[in-house]
């Protein structure tokens, strides 16, 4: 088999999406232990709505204590709970597929001496629901992790 391309008009990486606030949903949860020793959770958003539907943000919850308020955030925004709870930290990956509003910056990050924008969560808020209307959380999940319904859906 061949695939024929232009390499010259492949895009080398996502531009950042402008500053704002988005509808978007929790898309994928990872439990994970991050460079610096501390556990925590990757979060990825998928933007739900508008010129930018379908776009990925991510974003960390360190579980540490000088962290704790972005997991108080992520916790109020995905059930919106007030007051003094108790969080079961083994409950947080199922909160994939809850609706929530992100506050999104764009920053400037350099890495191995190039400097680049990205997209930054700065907040995090209850919008209450699942999945965007009209897009079920079973095929949202099929999307995301490759699962092909048909021949048809083959990429070749």
């Amino acid at each position: 088999m061949k695939i024929r391309m232009n390499l010259d008009e492949i895009n080398e990486g996502f531009s950042p999406i402008p500053e704002g606030d988005y509808e978007a949903y929790v898309y994928d949860i990872e439990r994970t232990k991050f460079n610096t020793g501390s556990e925590g959770f990757k979060v990825t958003y998928n933007i739900a709505d508008g010129p930018y539907k379908g776009r990925k943000i991510f974003d960390n919850i360190v579980l540490t204590e000088a962290a704790q308020w972005k997991l108080g955030q992520f916790y109020k925004a995905v059930t919106g709970a007030s007051g003094v709870v108790d969080i079961d930290i083994s409950t947080i990956p199922s909160f994939v597929g809850k609706r929530v509003l992100l506050s999104v910056k764009v920053e400037e990050q350099t890495y191995n001496g190039k400097t680049n924008e990205r997209n930054v969560v700065r907040g995090v808020s209850f919008l209450g629901g699942q999945v965007p209307v009209g897009t079920s959380l079973t095929d949202t999940l099929n999307e995301r992790d490759g699962v092909v319904d048909t021949e048809d859906d083959l990429p070749f």
